[in-house]
This record gives structure tokens, sequence and C-alpha cells, in this order.
């Protein structure tokens, strides 16, 4: 496959994960951001930019960024974008993290308040054993020095709790890191329901080991979430 074929595979799985997060109800005003590497050899990455709706996101409206967070083509140099050096921080990082998304999901968020990892009560739960962690910083850039985030995630996490901001996912593919977004806010929503009756009692320790989810999993059931988006809306393939 070609650099300009991986460049726009990734750019429209990019533009099909948010106009999924916006039919599950994971968009809150302009909050969220999501960001890709471009497969080639500058640092670049793609971002989807401010003012258009998470549900009309076409692989052509996303923004091309260097390092310096400066837009690549000129013309675009007074579009507007938002997250993009919490972004930045993860992929640097992290090699594994071709693709990071951060989305203001409401159980997530409302769970990032506690903040505490998710209790594998659940299959779901159970599959983000593991691959977990958790900061203090709000993400925001404004109340921690840089690289606080990049020390909680270690080697290991592919999804970072923020207090009080939701969450931030990551993975080798846009899949990857939108499943686990899904997961994610999944997992919360249980946890939330569960123990507000009450009653949540942990799988088994052998159980719960054979859970945590595969990157080769996560970009399989993703796929089926992106057909469906797909059919339903073809111009997310637009890139011209």
């Amino acid at each position: 496959m070609s650099t300009n074929d991986v460049r726009h595979n990734r750019k429209v799985e990019l533009a099909g994960a948010l106009r999924l997060f916006g039919e599950l109800g994971y968009e809150t005003g302009r909050w969220g951001h999501a960001t890709v590497r471009d497969p080639g050899p500058e640092e670049r990455y793609w971002i989807n930019p401010l003012g258009i709706p998470f549900g009309e996101m076409r692989a052509k409206d996303l923004l091309l960024l260097d390092a310096d967070a400066v837009p690549v083509d000129p013309a675009k140099k007074d579009v507007l974008f938002r997250g993009f050096r919490g972004q930045q921080e993860i992929h640097q990082a992290r090699a594994d993290a071709v693709a990071v998304l951060h989305v203001h999901s409401p159980s997530a968020v409302t769970w990032s308040s506690v903040p505490e990892f998710f209790t594998p009560f659940t299959v779901e739960s159970a599959s983000l054993y593991g691959l977990q962690a958790i900061t203090d910083d709000d993400g925001t850039g404004t109340h921690s020095p840089r690289g606080t985030r990049t020390a909680a995630i270690g080697k290991q996490a592919k999804l970072l709790i923020q207090r009080g901001h939701g969450v931030v996912t990551w993975g080798g593919s846009v899949g990857e890191a939108a499943f686990l977004t899904i997961l994610a806010e999944r997992a919360a929503t249980s946890e939330l329901i569960a123990r507000a009756a009450g009653r949540v009692r942990p799988l088994e320790d052998h159980v719960v080991e054979s859970w945590p989810i595969s990157p080769s999993a996560a970009e399989t059931h993703f796929k089926a979430h992106f057909a469906g988006i797909l059919a339903k809306f073809p111009e997310i393939e637009d890139d011209e």
C-alpha cells in the first residue's frame, strides 16, 4: 500500500470515528479532539478543526499540522483547532500511538471525577484491565508541567483517565483507539449504575486476566461500527 493510500485510509477512519462518536452522543459543544499521524517522513498530524460537528466530518475537513502546531497549508493558517499539544505529547512518548482520541462522553467524564481504574466486573471492563493509567493532570496543559501525563502512562497503558476531564485513548490505528473509547464509556456507565445499586462484584482473577483486548481485536470490533457509518455517510471518504 502506498503512502498516499495509508494517508487516505487514516483520514477516512478518523472522520468515520468522529461521525460514530457524534451518533453515540460523545460530542459536547466544541470539546473533543482527535489526531492521527501522517505516514510521511516528517512529523505531522491530522486533527479535527473546530467549527465542524463530529456528525459532519469528512476526510477532507481534517487539518494537517506540523510538529510546531502550524498548519502545513498556508491557506488554512486561520483554521481553529484545540488540544493538539496534549495529543502530541502522547504521540511522541509512545511509538504505538498512531492515533490519539479524546472526547467528552458522558459517563467517562463523570467517572473521571473519582478517578479510579474501572472495576473488572463485566467482560467489557475486564477488556481494559492492565491498559489504564490515571493522572491528576486535566490535560489542558495549563495546570501541570509538560511530561506529567506521559510519566503516568508508562509503556503499557492505552487509556488515560484524566481527573475531571474524561479519558484519552490511543493505539496503533484509529480503529483501536476508537474502540477503546467506546469500551471506556460502556465500562464507566456500568460502573456508575452498579455502584449506585450497591452491587459491584469483580470477576475472578483468572477470568479477568483472559479478557484484556488486543490491538487487532479492538480494530476488528471497530470495523463493524465503521462499516455501518460508512454505509450511512459515504461522503466521509471525500478527500479532495
